[in-house]
């Protein structure tokens, strides 16, 4: 379960430049056993989570996009779970007769309290 790569506490990632990092015992366990449990060498998991890191901060202008798209995928996601508890039946709705019922409805709602309302001058 031990990187062969991590010396005690030292990252070393060679490359034509390399890196050291030392960090306290415990911190190099949890990322020896989190880079054990994603099937990884210690150096890919770490240069994994940097290059994460790199481009959420290369990139922090982008950030409403990225969380667009987020949402825009979650929003395609719920469609498709409605979809499918309808058997894939989209919903069959007149928009434009179901607009006409909400204004006539709204219009009848509006003349009603009108004509019941008090005044005063």
């Amino acid at each position: 379960m031990f990187d062969k790569q991590l010396t005690g506490a030292i990252f070393m990632f060679k490359q034509e430049n390399s890196l050291s990092i030392p960090l306290n015992p415990k911190m190099s366990q949890i990322i020896v056993n989190i880079a054990y449990h994603e099937g990884q060498s210690v150096i890919e998991w770490v240069e994994k989570i940097l290059q994460e890191a790199i481009y959420q901060y290369a990139l922090p202008k982008d950030k409403p996009l990225t969380e667009q798209l987020s949402a825009l995928e979650r929003l395609k996601q719920h469609r498709t779970q409605i979809l499918a508890e309808r058997n894939n039946q989209p919903l069959n709705i007149d928009i434009t007769t179901l607009l006409q019922d909400i204004r006539e409805e709204r219009d009848a709602d509006f003349v009603a309290n009108f004509n019941t309302t008090t005044y005063c001058h």
